[in-house]
């Protein structure tokens, strides 16, 4: 299982998007779950960080711009 978390600035669900695509080439990707942040200013709720340590094999986060 492999978490997305986009950290709230402008492209980075896109990227987050491509890396996922280009992952799932290389190894096998059972589910991919998304998660943003409100806000770039803004740590992600506690919530997520727990869901995604509970649920998720890796996780990769993304800034882009």
């Amino acid at each position: 299982y492999l978490a997305l978390l986009a950290h709230g600035k402008p492209n980075s669900v896109e990227l987050l998007d491509a890396m996922a695509t280009h992952l799932a080439g290389h190894i096998e990707v059972d589910e991919v779950r998304r998660w943003r942040k409100p806000s770039v200013s803004v740590p992600p709720p506690e919530s997520d960080h727990t869901e995604i340590a509970e649920w998720a094999h890796a996780a990769l986060t993304a800034v882009g711009d």
